[in-house]
Order: structure tokens, then C-alpha cells, then sequence
């Protein structure tokens, strides 16, 4: 199974058989939100499916810390949920955020970890494909 994301900045997605990121950089959070509940982005991949996607919401600890950004390890949503691939280094299954760096890539469960230790908003996307239920509220 291939595993996705969708962020209020940058969002990945799942088609058949392969995942993809995107970016919108110049998108407020609050938009974006407003979009996909509107059924917007579901129009813009009609072959995505959304159910059980997570969402992150960074806009405001990024607006706290930009490093954060820079620090973070890359999304690999075609790894395994604790994958780490270190650059000239074989995939590692059940990795440790401890031992990712920058520029290594990250399964989703990893990345997860990364945003939620850095106090990002966390959702995922219920089975009516529309609505996202957050974490801790």
C-alpha cells in the first residue's frame, strides 16, 4: 500500500499505484482547508483517493521556526510507513527519526513524527473523502 499526505503547504497524493508531491506555496492554510472541504482538490485529481490521507496543517510553527522546514527530512510516500533512505544507502524498513538528516527521505509514519514533535496540526481524512478529523481536539 502506498502511503500519502496532504499539507496546507505541500501535499502528496496517491494514484493507482504510485505517490506524488506538490506544492502551493503561496497557499494560506486556512485556504487550502477551505478548498478541500469544498471538494476542490478532489476535483483536481478525480483518480486520487483522499480516504485515510493525512493532513498537516504547519502554518503556524513554521511562521515560529522556518528551519524547521530546511530540517525537515524529505516525504517519501513510495517508502515503507518507517522508511529511511539515507543518500548512498540502502533503504532501511523500520528507521528512526533520530538518525534522518535533511536531505535523507522518510516514510510517512516518520514524517508524521517529525511534524507532530514540532507541534503541527495533524488530521486525516474520514471515508466521506471531505472531512478531516484532527488530532488532540
Amino acid at each position: 500500500m502506498i502511503h500519502w499526505a496532504l499539507s496546507s503547504v505541500c501535499y502528496s497524493y496517491q494514484k493507482e499505484d504510485y505517490g506524488n508531491c506538490s506544492c502551493d506555496t503561496n497557499m494560506d492554510s486556512d485556504y487550502f482547508l477551505e478548498l478541500f472541504k469544498k471538494g476542490e482538490y478532489q476535483k483536481k485529481y478525480p483518480d486520487t483517493i483522499f480516504v485515510g490521507a493525512y493532513v498537516f496543517d504547519k502554518k503556524e510553527v513554521v511562521e515560529k521556526n522556518l528551519k524547521l522546514v530546511f530540517d525537515c527530512p524529505l516525504l517519501d510516500v513510495n517508502l515503507p510507513p518507517r522508511g529511511l533512505h539515507k543518500l548512498f544507502e540502502p533503504v532501511i524498513e523500520n528507521g528512526d527519526l533520530s538518525d534522518a538528516e535533511p536531505l535523507d527521505n522518510i516514510g510517512i509514519e516518520l514524517y508524521v513524527e517529525y511534524w507532530r514533535k514540532a507541534g503541527a496540526k495533524i488530521g486525516i481524512v474520514q471515508d466521506d473523502g471531505m472531512t478531516i478529523v484532527w488530532e488532540n481536539q
